[in-house]
């Protein structure tokens, strides 16, 4: 279902990101996974009424950037 990815960009440790966030459909109203390069990266979700950003090996650090991807999935709907 590539039409409901959201297009995401950010740039962290001085490297610059393009990618997209794509729902993970019976995961939840708000989970997305973020694939770069098809590659997965992360599950982004909202619980405990805030945003978390679950990483991997590729991703390691970028828990910071939870609040960032929230407000782009927002601002997409």
């Amino acid at each position: 279902m590539e039409d409901h990815k959201i297009p995401v960009s950010f740039t962290h440790g001085g490297k610059e990101y393009h990618g997209a966030l794509a729902p993970v459909y019976g995961g939840g109203v708000h989970v997305y996974h973020l694939e770069i390069n098809n590659y997965y990266f992360g599950r982004l979700r909202f619980a405990n009424d805030r945003w978390m950003f679950d990483t991997n090996k590729l991703s390691e650090g970028w828990e910071v950037l939870a609040d960032y991807f929230g407000e782009i999935v927002i601002a997409w709907h």
